[in-house]
């Protein structure tokens, strides 16, 4: 591939069509399958609805976290919760609380 001044290595590899995915779909079927089971809607816009550090928002994270690849930054923004240190902020609250951890189990 070859260099082009300006363009960010990561936009040459999007570009080019050699961008990984980083298990975004595996991820994304979790949110759809396990969204039903908490409770929580799966569509960007009702997400968007509900306050950034949601409860069911929180335990979906760390089910992300835990089993997938994807990104603090691909979370923040797929489930609506603004800044991609909210994401490590809730796996952290989910961590530490005993009925929260038993719910992603």
């Amino acid at each position: 591939m070859e260099k082009v001044k300006g363009i960010k290595p990561r936009e040459r590899r999007k570009a080019a069509g050699l961008e990984k995915d980083y298990g975004e779909r595996d991820a994304e079927q979790m949110i759809q399958k396990c969204g039903a089971e908490l409770g929580l809607p799966t569509q960007a816009r009702e997400l968007g609805s509900l306050r950034k550090g949601d409860e069911r928002k929180a335990l979906m994270t760390a089910l992300l976290r835990g089993r997938t690849a994807v990104s603090t930054e691909w979370i923040a923004t797929r489930l609506s919760m603004g800044h991609p240190g909210s994401v490590s902020r809730q796996v952290g609250i989910v961590k530490r609380d005993r009925k929260l951890q038993k719910k992603t189990q």
